[in-house]
């Protein structure tokens, strides 16, 4: 059998990634429109500025911020005249807080502590840079923060956890953490696994030679600090026996609930053992490192952790929290208390933030239930755009996950909200860039962002974590969340987006700016609000893929993974059934005609040339993946032959030549700009200059190959692809409907099951002879490359649409879809009336079913042999499909 052999060609050809950017100063010279007008009459002149820093710091933690204010103003004040900018210590203030008092001879910023004062110093920078010269508005602004954790991931760091704890580099350089700083973040998150670094008394095979990972991470926390800047260890703990063997061979006493329906098990808190890892594993951790801000813990969800994690809404199935009479949300906040307990021994001031990642497959009475019984001190955290419900081309759709382009708040994040009043509210959005796209810095939505941080405000939110390994380059959006962060909060969204735009443009360019971005951000919000199309979807890298006129049937590459092969045509693997294809490929137009109207605002006035660069090369991915998607769907069309196949043709190949020229000309651009195709979360490019290269060569080939092959099908009266006659494949004719044994994988038969197919003028028959107790699952695709959710048959006759979370189906859908299904059982004989109308089938339309006897040993009508492994999909074989003509 092979598995998953499909590997990306340029997995060990990857460019060095080099980010001299972000280490280089955040100021070097004046800007070419700077001081170019005279002062107006409510503004102060800031020339011959004398420092008077008489905020008491003792620490020195605002040395970082005097520095860079005084080079700020060596580059961009006047020598002459003498004016005074002041620091004071007024008591009373909130934590962040600061007032600014501008006269025409001082500037004097108020605060009662050392983040007052940075934010402060920043924000008088901000304001000169606005008014393009060093001028300062008359009279007095009190500011303070909302949105008072603001936390953030390096973009330098690896994926693996500890990884960048293990080796010498230093993925801090001052000038990076100053633009973070300047970009109003104070917290950054770092993945961790405890049982690297961290020693224990309980589990004492933990911690072993840890010692450097604990030297360094303190080095880290001590020099963020200088920043104003916190950081947060962020992991699964307390860890489970899951890729942690050891728990289970000598320590079971301490594990609970079982799993993923695997042997894995979660850390009981209702055992001694368990409970006490759970709260001392904090307590070394904030012993050995005590500068940490904090730990941000999956505690649903993922690898999970507690009893109380396990991310279903089934019953909890641990004996022990049974006996103790814990439901599952009980036994999540008894894990979270105990956590927190350990870590407040240590550190009363520092956060334990519970992110209840998984929550979003348990019940809402069960969320709520949990609002209800946790620690009301413990700040809690979800996904703000998780269980999102809205309408696109007047359908309802779901977003699961993580989405930028979706403003939010989805349902997931409006029950917390609504029910855990009295504790710290925490948001997971990504602030940069998502899955949808995320091979580019960030886009430029920050409307998008007020529309996110005005719903925040509605309720009450204290903290935001900007990002998953994706989504953290420091720049515009990041700038644009700082500045959504602080209280007086904008009046409306056109305010915000002004004030925003003064910072890369000039006054008269300012309403063009923002114009463009409206355009972007109406165009971004047509993103197809369906989570395979995040997680497989053609906008992270289309100039970078293969086209084939001529199928390979090959799954699409998972966006966040390098290893996997560009060469996937399953183009409704990033479809699924949340939309038809044809309704993607209208989203998809409607995003890219409306980018494109940004960009033709954007390219003809005065911004700084990163942003242009990387809107046209947004502009491109928009365009290609358009394209690609149009060229598959033609292809099924030409396929099917319901279509003039020579104009199709035609039209394909100009798809083809238009993909040659967007390929060159994002190559062109990576060339200005190396940080295009970087996937943080990937750990590499997704595209470069070689590989978009190497796509064009290919494009080229089948141009010459490809098309000519099908030009002669045509011209000889034959099908144009052969692939949709089943041509070397198993095919089934329902005109004979004979009888089919499965068979093994090794193609031995099973002669307790076998199937036929008949056909009549409304109905395709299924019938399947089943002489045992084991499910039937069928895979179908109605509409070819283009996967349907799977029916499991049960052996006392009822049948279910399973797998309805993978396929991600809302219930309406689900509900419709499982009335097409008319399944009766007779004995050991299943009979399965599909109506073609129903699926869009008729008997020139071919289509195919894999069908599976889902037992102990699997057997199979087809078995197949391609095996690939995604995310929704499981382990999936397309070459497992019978055609059925």
């Amino acid at each position: 059998m092979k598995k998953d052999y499909f590997e990306d060609l340029f997995l060990h050809q990857q460019p060095t990634c080099t980010w001299e950017e972000l280490s280089a100063p955040l100021y070097s010279s004046c800007p070419e429109n700077w001081n170019k007008r005279l002062r107006e009459k409510d503004e102060a002149v800031i020339s011959g500025v004398v420092f008077d820093f008489d905020f008491p710091d003792e620490s020195g933690l605002l040395e970082t911020a005097y520095s860079d204010l005084k080079e700020f103003v060596r580059i961009h004040c006047p020598k002459d005249g003498i004016y005074t900018i002041r620091t004071e210590l007024k008591e009373g203030m909130k934590h962040e807080e600061h007032c600014i008092t501008v006269s025409s001879n001082e500037c004097v910023i108020s605060a009662s502590d050392t983040e007052g004062i940075r934010r402060a110093l920043y924000y008088i920078e901000d304001e000169m840079i606005r008014r393009k010269g060093p001028f300062l508005p008359y009279g007095s602004i009190v500011r303070q923060p909302h949105i008072k954790k603001r936390i953030t991931r390096n973009f330098y760091t690896p994926h693996e956890a500890n990884l960048e704890l293990k080796d010498d580099i230093d993925y801090y350089p001052e000038n990076y953490l100053s633009r973070l700083s300047h970009d109003g973040v104070n917290g950054l998150w770092m993945f961790v696994r405890l049982r690297d670094f961290v020693p224990s008394d309980i589990v004492p095979e933990y911690g072993i030679g840890g010692e450097a990972q604990l030297k360094k991470l303190n080095e880290i926390t001590k020099k963020c600090a200088r920043y104003g800047i916190g950081v947060y260890c962020l992991g699964v703990e307390p860890a489970s026996s899951y890729d942690n063997e050891i728990l289970e061979k000598n320590h079971s006493d301490m594990l609970g609930a079982n799993f993923w329906n695997t042997d894995y098990r979660a850390i009981c808190p209702s055992t001694p053992k368990g409970s006490a890892y759970a709260k001392e594993c904090m307590y070394k951790l904030f012993t050995l490192v005590p500068d940490l801000a904090g730990f941000i813990s999956i505690t649903t969800g993922e690898a999970v952790a507690g009893c109380g994690g396990v991310g279903t809404p089934d019953e909890i199935n641990c004996p022990r929290c049974k006996a103790a009479g814990l439901t599952k949300p009980m036994a999540l906040a008894k894990t979270e208390s105990l956590m927190q307990e350990g870590m407040k021994k240590v550190k009363p001031d520092a956060e334990f933030i519970s992110w209840t990642y998984g929550a979003r497959s348990w019940t809402d009475d069960m969320i709520i239930e949990h609002c209800r019984v946790r620690d009301a001190s413990i700040p809690i955290m979800n996904n703000f755009e998780d269980k999102g419900t809205l309408v696109q081309l007047g359908k309802e759709r779901k977003t699961l996950d993580y989405w930028l382009s979706y403003p939010g708040p989805g349902d997931l994040f409006t029950i917390l909200g609504e029910n855990a009043p009295n504790s710290p509210l925490y948001a997971k959005i990504q602030v940069c860039c998502s899955h949808e796209l995320a091979t580019v810095p960030y886009v430029p939505v920050p409307g998008i962002l007020y529309d996110k941080y005005s719903a925040m405000l509605n309720y009450g939110t204290e903290g935001v974590m900007y990002c998953w390994f994706f989504g953290n380059y420091p720049g515009m959006m990041n700038k644009a969340a700082g500045e959504l962060a602080f209280l007086p909060f904008f009046e409306s969204k056109e305010e915000f987006l002004y004030n925003l735009a003064l910072l890369y443009t000039t006054p008269e360019n300012a309403p063009r700016l923002t114009q463009a971005w409206q355009l972007f951000e109406k165009g971004y919000t047509n993103c197809p609000y369906n989570v395979l199309f995040a997680w497989f979807g053609l906008l992270n890298d289309a100039p970078a893929r293969p086209l084939h006129l001529l199928p390979v049937d090959i799954g699409l590459p998972s966006n966040w993974l390098l290893s996997q092969s560009v060469e996937g045509d399953r183009f409704g693997e990033c479809i699924g059934m949340m939309h038809s294809p044809e309704e993607v490929f209208t989203l998809l137009s409607q995003m890219k005609e409306m980018w494109e109207q940004g960009l033709d605002i954007l390219n003809t006035i005065e911004v700084p040339d990163e942003m242009k660069t990387l809107s046209n090369a947004i502009g491109i991915l928009m365009n290609s993946a358009y394209n690609v998607l149009k060229f598959y769907l033609m292809r099924n069309e030409l396929g099917y032959g319901n279509c003039n196949k020579d104009c199709v043709l035609s039209d394909m190949k100009k798809i083809v030549c238009e993909e040659i020229e967007n390929s060159l000309l994002l190559a062109d651009i990576c060339k200005k700009d190396s940080r295009l195709g970087y996937h943080s979360e990937a750990v590499g490019y997704k595209f470069f200059p070689e590989k978009l290269n190497w796509r064009v060569s290919r494009l080229e080939e089948i141009s010459n190959s490809e098309f000519p092959e099908v030009e002669k099908r045509i011209s000889d009266n034959l099908s144009p692809l052969a692939f949709f006659d089943g041509e070397g494949m198993h095919t089934y004719s329902t005109k004979n409907a004979e009888w089919e044994n499965f068979m093994y994988q090794d193609r031995t038969f099973d002669n307790d099951t076998r199937i036929k197919v008949d056909s009549s003028d409304e109905f395709y028959t299924i019938t399947i002879e089943a002489n045992h107790t084991d499910d039937i699952v069928i895979n179908a695709e109605f509409t070819m490359f283009v996967p349907y959710v799977p029916v499991r048959l049960h052996h006392d006759g009822s049948f279910e649409l399973c797998d309805m979370q993978r396929y991600f189906l809302t219930d309406r859908t689900l509900k419709e879809e499982t009335e097409k299904w008319h399944v009766e059982k007779s004995g050991n004989t299943y009979i399965i009336k599909l109506k073609k109308e129903d699926f869009n089938l008729s008997d020139k339309k071919v289509f195919r079913i894999a069908v599976c006897r889902d037992g102990s040993e699997k057997t199979f009508w087809e078995a197949g042999e391609n095996e690939f492994f995604r995310l929704a999909y499981g382990r999936y074989r397309p070459d497992s499909k019978v055609f059925i003509k």
